[in-house]
C-alpha cells in the first residue's frame, strides 16, 4: 500500500501548500475580515483535503476487498525515527551550485552526484528543494514528504549523504 501512502503525502502536502499560499495575502496588509476571510479559506482547504484523503482510503479499501489482499499498515511509513530527530538547517544564503560542493569535496566525492543523478533525473531539482525546506524546524522526514510529494519518491539515504556532505563543508548544521 505504498501508492497509498504516496498520494495521501502528496493531498497532505498539497493542502499545506494551498493553505501557506492563501495566507500569504496577510503580508499585504491586516484587518480583521481579512483574517476571518483567509481563515474560512484555510479551513475550506483543509476540508476538501480530508475529503479526498477519506475518498482514497475508501479506494483502498475496496480494492482490498474485492481483490481478497491482506491489509497492511498504510499509515507506517517505513521512516527510521532519525529522519523525525533531525533538523537541517542551512547556513548561507541563495543557491547553491554544484561547483561549490565539488569545490568543497572534491572530483573523487563529487562523482557520487554524477552517479545519483543518473539514476534519479529529478534529484537536482530535489536538491534545490531540499535546501529550501531547510529551517531548523522541518525534520528530515517533513522535508522528504514534502520534496516527494513535489517530485517523485525521494530516497532518504541519498538525502542524508548531501546533508552530510554540506555539514562537512560547512555549509549545513543540524538543530
Amino acid at each position: 500500500m505504498k501508492a497509498h501512502l504516496r498520494h495521501r503525502n502528496k493531498i497532505e502536502h498539497i493542502i499545506w501548500r494551498e493553505q501557506k499560499a492563501v495566507k500569504s495575502v496577510t503580508r499585504l496588509g491586516k484587518s480583521d475580515a481579512l483574517n476571518a476571510f483567509v481563515n474560512k479559506y484555510c479551513r475550506d482547504i483543509g476540508n476538501l483535503g480530508k475529503k479526498e484523503i477519506a475518498r482514497l482510503d475508501e479506494a483502498l479499501n475496496m480494492a482490498i476487498k474485492t481483490s481478497k489482499l491482506e491489509p497492511t499498515a498504510t499509515g507506517k511509513e517505513g521512516k527510521p525515527d532519525r529522519l523525525k530527530k533531525l533538523a537541517p538547517k542551512r547556513l548561507f544564503k541563495g543557491t547553491l551550485s554544484g561547483y561549490a560542493i565539488k569545490k568543497g569535496l572534491g572530483e573523487k566525492e563529487f562523482g557520487w552526484y554524477q552517479e545519483i543523478v543518473e539514476k534519479d533525473k529529478a534529484f537536482d531539482k530535489k536538491v534545490f528543494e531540499i535546501l529550501n525546506f531547510m529551517d531548523g524546524k522541518r525534520s528530515l522526514h517533513e522535508i522528504l514528504k514534502s520534496v516527494s510529494a513535489e517530485y517523485g519518491e525521494t530516497d532518504p539515504k541519498h538525502a542524508l549523504r548531501l546533508l552530510r556532505d554540506l555539514q562537512k563543508i560547512g555549509l549545513v548544521a543540524f538543530m
